[in-house]
């Protein structure tokens, strides 16, 4: 009686570690995703779609100097915007913008610049940053450049320069307070400089900051409250964002 009951049991035993190994050997088939978010240059970009399966066209919003809401896309596609147009056959989408998403990130911004039209359709130059922890950490300042011209920056001390539509990385120290010194001027293409604009970024333990220089081509006049002049200046936005910190693995059981 003993016998049978031990081989059936030995038997139980292989059944249950074949299905376990089975099932960990299957692959994860849910595919990653990636978090975008969308902005854009100086005016609001709408009537914009992307697609997955270039069946399904989702719309995004892209306000100027704004993140719209998040849109979630499939990791490994390439970013491509579309705009709906009627032609002959009816009306269809077409490409006006193409960019690209590292297939590590997890989650992005991306910002349109918009082009002189080509063959009667808009066009865009589409640029994609990461935000992954490991792109972009807690403790550094990541600087942009979202404006036609090149910029003069100083901060927390040091002078750097950044052309157009350029991005870097600063470990910045930030002073007892938990601020960065923050001072930039865009060189305008007739060899003068907008008014230099101080601001502050504030780094505490775990954040990391950005700091994106912006421009317009007009401004307020100042002996006209109503009224704007063709001025260029620049304006500055900056951000601070909490990065959690990675967890300490368990020390091993001796």
């Amino acid at each position: 009686m003993i016998l049978p009951r031990l081989v059936s049991c030995f038997r139980s035993i292989l059944i249950l570690a074949a299905s376990v190994g089975f099932v960990a050997a299957q692959p994860d088939e849910t595919p990653r995703r990636v978090e975008l978010c969308f902005t854009s240059w100086e005016v609001d970009q709408a009537g914009l779609f992307v697609t997955e399966n270039g069946r399904d066209f989702r719309a995004i919003v892209a306000p100027a100097y704004e993140f719209g809401p998040t849109v979630s896309m499939r990791v490994g596609l390439p970013l491509r915007i579309y705009e709906r147009v009627e032609t002959a056959t009816g009306a269809e989408h077409v490409i006006v913008g193409e960019g690209s998403v590292p297939p590590e990130c997890r989650s992005a911004q991306v910002y349109l610049i918009r082009r002189p039209d080509r063959e009667g359709r808009r066009d865009y130059r589409v640029i994609v940053l990461a935000d992954d922890a490991a792109a972009f950490s807690a403790g550094q300042v990541r600087l942009f450049n979202f404006s036609p011209w090149p910029a003069a920056i100083r901060i927390g001390g040091d002078d750097l320069t950044l052309a157009p539509l350029d991005t870097r990385m600063v470990n910045a120290v930030p002073d007892r307070k938990h601020r960065v010194t923050l001072q930039a001027s865009l060189q305008l293409p007739e060899g003068g400089w907008t008014q230099a604009v101080r601001d502050l970024v504030t780094l505490r333990e775990n954040y990391r900051g950005s700091v994106t220089l912006l421009h317009t081509r007009r401004s307020f006049d100042e002996t006209d409250p109503t009224g704007l002049r063709p001025q260029a200046r620049m304006l500055i936005r900056t951000a601070s964002e909490f990065v959690p910190p990675e967890p300490v693995p368990a020390a091993r059981a001796r």
